[in-house]
């Protein structure tokens, strides 16, 4: 799965990066304005390019990440509804789903108004001022969860915790590196869109380590020639809970 997950997640970046690439070259210096459309060639790689664009709300891979997110919340679920200590799995489950709609309506950006007076407040000239009262979160939503995550086995625990730091490099370090550069520039440039494509790349790759922390406390058996079942190693139990 992990493999899986991570091919596609090079394949959406790849595209997303050689279409601007053939964008830069077909408009030849005249970028178009915010809001308008080239004509021509030009507008029919911008209109390709704007479904993989990863600088984008509303693009493939933002669905791909809201996709991820959500399969760690139902892989999460999965964990709640077969383990004994049900309420850490179920906040799990919860977070990753919250996370699945933020990414699909973009929650985390109404936290500017938020974070601006905090910036502020500290004399930090921070364009994107949301990963202040982001990062707060993130942090609380660490320390709620680390009851659960510490009382998984050794391996799981490995992954859960890079993804969490592999993530947070990506959506908090690297998007508030990519704000300041659009602040320099004051426009989207090549240095800009490779460090989103380098963001893009480690959100993602952080929320596949997560699923495959998980995934790994579930089992397939089989009893016979016909019947499999699906069993989930509880690491707080003593036996392991199965589903027929």
């Amino acid at each position: 799965m992990g493999r899986a997950l991570t091919l596609v997640t090079v394949a959406l970046l790849a595209t997303s990066g050689l279409l601007y690439i053939a964008m830069v070259f077909a408009v030849r210096g005249n970028w178009p304005a915010e809001g308008e459309m080239p004509d021509g060639f030009p507008g029919v790689v911008f209109r390709i390019w704007s479904i993989f664009d990863v600088a984008i709300e509303g693009s493939a891979p933002t669905w791909f990440n809201a996709l991820l997110w959500a399969t760690l919340g139902l892989v999460a679920l999965a964990a709640a509804l077969l383990a004994r200590r049900r309420a850490g799995w179920f906040a799990f489950a919860a977070v990753a789903f919250l996370a699945s709609l933020d990414e699909t309506i973009s929650l985390h950006e109404r936290l500017q108004e938020l974070g601006w007076p905090m910036a502020q407040a500290f004399g930090w000239g921070v364009v994107y001022a949301w990963v202040i009262p982001g990062a707060i979160i993130a942090v609380l939503v660490a320390l709620a969860l680390w009851p659960l995550v510490r009382s998984l086995p050794g391996r799981s625990v490995k992954l859960i915790v890079a993804g969490g730091v592999v993530f947070l490099l990506g959506a908090v370090v690297l998007e508030t590196l990519s704000g300041q550069m659009v602040g320099h520039f004051g426009a989207i440039t090549w240095q800009n869109m490779l460090v989103t494509h380098v963001e893009e790349f480690f959100e993602k790759i952080g929320i596949i380590l997560a699923i495959m922390g998980v995934v790994r406390l579930f089992a397939i058996e089989r009893d016979g020639a016909h019947d499999v079942r699906v069993v989930f190693a509880d690491p707080q139990g003593d036996t392991v809970a199965g589903s027929a």
